[in-house]
């Protein structure tokens, strides 16, 4: 079963973040900012664009997958460029979603237990609220991505 979904996905290798929030909220931006970090920290690869605007999931095995519809593979909305293209990663599981929030929200400082997990179309993700536009962002990102992946046993 698969669908596609209004969202913006990023990889560490096979490890993938959905990004959530409505048109115009930073998507494209956070995965812009997110590509070009030049130190991919925590230790490990630099993300690469899984899909932006559109992510389609395929559900199989107890897991989530994302892909890019191939009519927008490798292709990313840059506000004030246009769409760009750049490589791509082919598809990535989904371990991580990041629901965008605006500035005017305040966001927990110290999330813990349900706060940090959604059920997402039958699974369990690990889940953060983030504004994507504070310069920590794609840090943020890479460290919730990590944080996600490491305590998996």
């Amino acid at each position: 079963m698969s669908e596609i979904i209004h969202g913006t996905a990023i990889a560490r290798g096979s490890d993938g973040v959905l990004l959530l929030g409505p048109s115009a909220s930073g998507k494209s931006d956070l995965a812009l900012k997110c590509l070009c970090m030049t130190i991919a920290y925590p230790p490990g690869l630099p993300f690469q664009l899984v899909s932006d605007d559109q992510t389609m999931l395929e559900y199989a095995n107890g897991a989530i997958e994302m892909k890019s519809p191939p009519t927008i593979a490798g292709r990313l909305e840059v506000r004030g460029l246009g769409i760009v293209t750049l490589p791509f990663s082919q598809q990535a599981h989904l371990r991580l979603i990041v629901r965008l929030t605006d500035q005017a929200v305040e966001l927990e400082r110290m999330p813990h237990g349900e706060d940090l997990i959604e059920y997402f179309h039958n699974q369990l993700v690990k889940r953060i609220w983030l504004n994507p536009f504070e310069a920590s962002a794609p840090a943020k990102v890479a460290l919730a991505l990590y944080a996600a992946t490491s305590c998996e046993t």
